[in-house]
C-alpha cells in the first residue's frame, strides 16, 4: 500500500508534469475565433447518420448479449 502511495504521488510530482504548467498562456489574439457555447455548428447529416447507425448496432448488441440463450430442456 505505501509502495503504491509512493508511486502515485512520484508519478504527479514529477518534472515532466510540472513543465506542462511554465507554458505562457496564449492571448487571445493568437488562438483566433472562438465558436459561441449558445450557438454551436450545427452536425452534418452524415454524423446523424453515423450516430444513429452507432446508437442501434450498440443497442441491439447489447440486447442480444443480455437475452438468455437456449437452454436443454428434458
Amino acid at each position: 500500500m505505501v509502495v503504491l502511495a509512493f508511486s502515485a504521488a512520484w508519478l504527479t510530482f514529477t518534472p515532466a508534469v510540472l513543465a506542462q504548467f511554465q507554458q505562457p498562456t496564449p492571448m487571445a489574439e493568437d488562438v483566433g475565433a472562438k465558436p459561441s457555447p449558445a450557438y454551436p455548428e450545427p452536425r452534418s447529416q452524415a454524423m446523424r447518420v453515423v450516430d444513429v447507425v452507432a446508437y442501434a448496432a450498440s443497442i441491439t448488441e447489447l440486447t442480444y448479449h443480455s437475452l438468455p440463450g437456449p437452454t436443454k430442456a428434458g
